[in-house]
């Protein structure tokens, strides 16, 4: 049985070569050919196909490229030299069943890829990297398979690109103990378990070691680099995600139409919309630092920016300080009021990530900040703030609690074993019939805010459009029952799905107030 010190040897030896067809080393049997060209998580079929199988970390360890070293030594051009010596971590594992060995593993990462993910890579332990990191996840993407003959085993290896950034495993399989045990391949898996990656260096399907495909340093291309830069700062801020910026938008824009009883004019909506963006951005980058260290034990968060590594603290600061910068400017515009306004909400937006730590009711504060501009859109225009714009900010706040319940029953199980705490660990099994009151409350208390604001129904509101309100309400009680379907089979999907769902329900509001004034 070759050691895993044989097998180094083996991997770093410029005779072996790899080859791209399978059928060029020969195989006897079809079976054999099936193991080595099937993508699919191989502990996982193991696990199913062996009841003895077990997963073992054999070694771990950072190391200099052999062949960089010497390639280096034997450059003439010093700065290439420099360029070229790179460090991988290693990881060695074996996968066992019966004490037999079936296949050894070796996962190498370069350097800049670990810091990149290094609170992912750190947390592995002994588990392996392809089903806990890799398979499913929507931000990696697989080369082609390589192979290639290892004395009497047989070998494959891809190159796995996550958010760009490379990796290599190598797995070596060795088939006698497979026959032994009579252990079948996944003949039916495609290749759609991971989308392939789309080289732009085809040229990488001539290499024979690792120390070539790190020559071609694609990774380090600043033009790369800049753009994968902003694609960070881009989720940071969930661009990628802009239902929770229209959540927050849609009551600021029904205030501002409230408050003027009527189109309150391009200049205020552009100030508004831009604000809901700002303070939204540099919200979820305060939030997002705050829970930096919470996030990546959450199967839901673990791969934000920050958790992970890709933005920098000093980053997030920056970012925070040019969104806040903007949103000072915007309130040069607006009145003095207004200006004073904005601290109590910026107060709300900076405590609201800490509550989660203290109290069972986050998603109250969260609710109270999401909706502050309300009150930001009476008082800009009217230069007071009325009663009635004090209920319509309550009203929104607990709407913004059901919803945002919702989105806490993805991350339920991973918040007890955290011990974060959320109303939708608070509320426990009665969390949908406590949803279900909290949306009833809203669109009764909606409907009272309608009347008392003048949309009252009757002929001659029929004739002022006053009963688009009312059915928007009722239309909205539909999206509810669905939300709640979702809900019944609380999947971190279905919870996601609810959250976004009522972002109709903030639409179907606005349009009903705003028709109002047409």
């Amino acid at each position: 049985m070759s050691s895993i010190e044989n097998f180094k040897i083996y991997l770093d030896s410029e005779n072996l070569v790899w080859v791209s067809d399978v059928h060029q080393l020969n195989l006897s049997e079809k079976n054999k050919s099936l193991w080595l060209t099937k993508p699919y998580e191989l502990s996982k079929h193991f696990k199913n196909l062996a009841p003895s199988y077990k997963f073992c970390l054999e070694q771990e360890s950072w190391v200099q490229d052999s062949q960089n070293s010497q390639n280096s030594q034997n450059s003439q051009n010093s700065q290439n030299s420099k360029n070229l010596k790179h460090k991988i971590f290693e990881r060695w594992i074996t996968h066992r069943a019966d004490l037999n060995i079936l296949a050894w593993g070796c996962v190498q990462i370069p350097e800049e890829t670990y810091q990149a993910y290094e609170n992912q890579f750190g947390n592995l332990k002994d588990n392996p990297i392809g089903a806990t990191l890799l398979f499913n996840n929507p931000e990696v993407t697989r080369g082609e398979f390589l192979y290639a003959k290892i004395n009497n085993f047989y070998a494959r290896k891809s190159v796995f690109y996550w958010r760009g950034l490379p990796l290599i495993i190598i797995e070596i399989f060795n088939f006698p103990p497979f026959l032994k045990l009579g252990l079948a391949p996944l003949s039916h898996v495609g290749e759609g378990l991971w989308e392939r990656a789309e080289f732009k260096y085809p040229e990488y399907k001539s290499l024979n070691n690792f120390s070539d495909f790190l020559k071609l340093k694609f990774h380090t291309n600043y033009l790369y680099r800049a753009s994968q830069k902003l694609s960070d700062y881009a989720r940071l801020i969930r661009l990628h995600r802009p239902i929770p910026i229209l959540l927050m938008l849609w009551p600021v824009l029904s205030a501002l139409f409230l408050a003027k009883q009527g189109f309150p004019g391009f200049k205020l909506l552009i100030i508004f919309i831009l604000g809901v963006f700002l303070t939204r951005s540099a919200g979820d980058i305060i939030n997002d630092l705050t829970d930096k260290n919470l996030d990546g034990k959450i199967s839901r968060t673990k791969i934000r920016p920050l958790a992970t590594g890709r933005v920098k603290t000093k980053e997030a600061l920056i970012l925070i300080f040019i969104f806040g910068f903007l949103s000072l400017f915007l309130l040069l515009f607006l009145n003095l009021l207004t200006f004073y306004l904005s601290f109590i909400a910026v107060g709300l937006v900076i405590i609201y990530p800490w509550m989660k730590r203290f109290t069972y009711f986050p998603q109250v504060i969260l609710g109270l900040a999401y909706n502050f501009g309300i009150l930001m859109a009476y008082s800009a225009i009217q230069n007071k703030i009325p009663v009635l714009a004090i209920a319509w900010w309550l009203v929104a706040a607990l709407w913004t609690v059901a919803y945002d319940t919702m989105y806490a029953m993805a991350d339920v199980k991973d918040d007890v074993i955290s011990g974060v705490k959320s109303t939708a660990v608070l509320f426990g099994s009665q969390v949908l019939n406590i949803i279900l009151v909290m949306q009833i409350v809203c669109l009764i208390t909606a409907g009272i805010l309608g009347y008392l604001e003048g949309f009252k129904p009757g002929l001659s509101g029929f004739f002022n459009f006053y009963w688009v309100y009312y059915l928007a309400l009722f239309l909205s009680i539909f999206f509810g029952m669905y939300q709640r379907f979702l809900l019944k089979q609380p999947s971190i999907s279905n919870c996601i799905l609810a959250f976004n769902n009522n972002h109709w329900i903030g639409l179907l509001i606005f349009l009903g107030i705003s028709i109002q004034f047409s």
